[in-house]
């Protein structure tokens, strides 16, 4: 199975404060990918680092194999929603031109397609944020945004997925709708990785959880990882994870 992110040795600092240290992750094709751990643990950092925002201070990554120097047209393939967004900057963008962004970098900046609007219309029905579409960004509520941000990133039809806190601010229904839709991206052999303060759900619905708090304390299948030690380094107390069985 193709290596999706490949990590190796990876260290980053503040200010001669390592967030992150001695970092060693394989995402491979197809893997669904949760990170939990407390504020300040270097997992906003860590997607960064694979997005290609920040260098990597020691060691390497690896994304579709190459070195992100290397990295040209693969970028287009790589779908990130940010966890504090600036993008409304300079212009008071529309939702739905929001989301064409998504269509735009994938086509190098050229004129719109009826098959990008098919995309770009779809994925508004889905996240049910169609109505939205002639609302100026800046004025919805933060769910409204989430959504706005994470019909962006699919618009490119990415074959990797990086989504930073995604729910915050979204009601239970429409989190149920999103997990959904991951599922679908899952099954055609989308790799994603999720980080979410909000354990007990992710954990039902990952293939490999990860811990991090600057060091990574611990990765496999959630119901492989109940009561565990490591959470209580991470966390500074015993801590439950909720888990999954497998599907028959």
């Amino acid at each position: 199975m193709n290596r999706i992110v490949e990590i190796n040795n990876l260290y980053y600092s503040y200010n001669n404060d390592f967030v992150l240290e001695n970092i060693n992750l394989e995402i491979l094709e197809g893997e669904f990918w949760g990170i939990i751990g407390p504020n300040g643990a270097g997992k906003s950092t860590l997607l960064k680092i694979i997005v290609g925002i920040l260098k990597p201070q020691k060691g390497s990554i690896k994304v579709f194999n190459k070195e992100i120097k290397y990295l040209k047209d693969e970028k287009k393939l790589i779908g990130y929603v940010p966890q504090k967004p600036n993008i409304e900057k300079y212009l008071p963008l529309k939702v739905t031109e929001i989301v064409a962004l998504g269509r735009r970098i994938v086509n190098d900046w050229k004129k719109l397609s009826s098959h990008d609007r098919e995309i770009i219309q779809k994925l508004m029905e889905e996240l049910e944020i169609e109505d939205l579409a002639n609302k100026i960004y800046g004025e919805l509520s933060g769910g409204q945004q989430q959504k706005v941000l994470i019909a962006r990133a699919l618009a490119q039809q990415p074959k990797l997925l990086i989504l930073d806190e995604p729910t915050i601010g979204v009601d239970m229904k429409t989190q149920s709708k999103f997990y959904s839709l991951l599922r679908k991206l899952k099954k055609a052999r989308i790799s994603i990785i999720l980080v979410s303060h909000d354990i007990g759900i992710i954990s039902k619905e990952v293939d490999k959880l990860a811990c991090l708090n600057s060091k990574l304390y611990l990765h496999g299948c959630p119901k492989d990882i109940k009561i565990h030690t490591a959470l209580k380094e991470v966390y500074g107390e015993d801590f439950l994870l909720l888990t999954h069985e497998e599907e028959e």
